[in-house]
């Protein structure tokens, strides 16, 4: 499960607003019902940023905007609760605030009511209702939501058993960077998983999997049989391949 930290998040979602110098100025906003203001506020308080820190009252602005319909809003308090980070855990509103925000297309808030669901964590273990919530993140490109359902599709969980589908959503985590998700690509074509088995591509994606820091890649690879000629191959292979992720990482 991955629960990420409210404050990368909270900046992200304020576009670089929030400073020392607008606090008053946003407060005042905030105070006349401006939902993005009301966030604002409540980030300045949550981070102390102009004002001195106030778990309480970052609540309180947060949930002024929410209940407002700020998917932001919501997707914060929905963190903040299932967290108990700085306020007392609380799956049952945690749940309400991330459904709020998933309604509305928020890939986090997707992708932790996925990790709720899968865990068990508050809410009774449902990998149907897993599988659901990491299909609407992985269709907006989010990279772990994309690895954890092709894992489901490969052990059957929550979903109808299905290599095909789970080597495409392997294959789009992994052309995003992700390691883990790189190593089953080459698990699937060095065995022939979902994909026609071809082992230089799944020696090529298991030396990607290692230039990305997999830990485990390199056993991987060393249990495939290359000649000499296969091996140049398949380097040549994962070098284009890797050129290919990072221009993605650099356009994103």
């Amino acid at each position: 499960m991955k629960i990420v930290p409210l404050i990368l998040f909270a900046h992200f979602f304020t576009c670089g607003c929030v400073d020392e110098s607008n606090f008053e100025r946003t407060h005042r906003i905030a105070s006349k019902g401006d939902a993005r203001a009301q966030f604002n506020l409540g980030l300045m308080y949550e981070i102390g940023k102009g004002v001195a820190k106030d778990e309480k009252e970052a609540v309180k602005w947060y949930s002024k905007s929410a209940e407002q319909g700020l998917a932001n809003a919501q997707f914060n308090l929905g963190l903040l609760h299932e967290s108990g980070m700085r306020i007392p855990r609380d799956y049952k509103l945690a749940l309400k605030w991330y459904n709020l925000a998933a309604k509305q297309g928020l890939v986090q808030s997707q992708y932790n009511l996925g990790g709720m669901y899968a865990s068990g964590r508050g809410v009774k273990q449902d990998f149907s209702e897993a599988a659901k919530f990491y299909t609407l993140a992985a269709k907006q490109g989010d990279i772990d939501a994309q690895n954890n359902l092709a894992g489901m599709y490969a052990n059957g969980k929550g979903v109808v058993q299905d290599f095909n589908e789970s080597v495409k959503w392997y294959r789009l985590s992994a052309e995003q960077g992700n390691a883990k998700a790189q190593v089953m690509v080459g698990v699937g074509y060095a065995n022939g998983l979902g994909v026609p088995k071809d082992v230089i591509k799944g020696y090529a994606w298991y030396v990607i999997a290692i230039t990305n820091g997999h830990k485990d890649a390199r056993a991987w690879r060393e249990k495939l049989e290359l000649n000499q000629e296969e091996i140049e191959e398949a380097e040549k292979l994962s070098d284009e391949i890797q050129k290919r992720i990072e221009e993605r990482k650099r356009t994103r």
